[in-house]
């Protein structure tokens, strides 16, 4: 899954939590204007995408279907 993050400037947390709220995959100070996450290993479900950086913190829910 590629997830932009044109949204923020600057350096970015991410993470990623499933329906029970754990933390499944994350990544700091992501300067990049997007990232690769693999979801390969995860169930199928809704979970959801964090980021985090200067003064913005944006979620979203991502469906995994399998």
């Amino acid at each position: 899954m590629e997830v932009a993050l044109n949204a923020f400037g600057g350096t970015v947390d991410l993470s990623l939590l499933d329906a029970e709220g754990k933390l499944v995959w994350s990544e700091k100070n992501v300067s990049k204007s997007s990232v690769q996450v693999d979801v390969s290993t995860l169930p199928a479900g809704e979970y959801i995408l964090t980021g985090a950086g200067g003064n913005a913190t944006k979620s979203t829910l991502v469906s995994i279907i399998k």
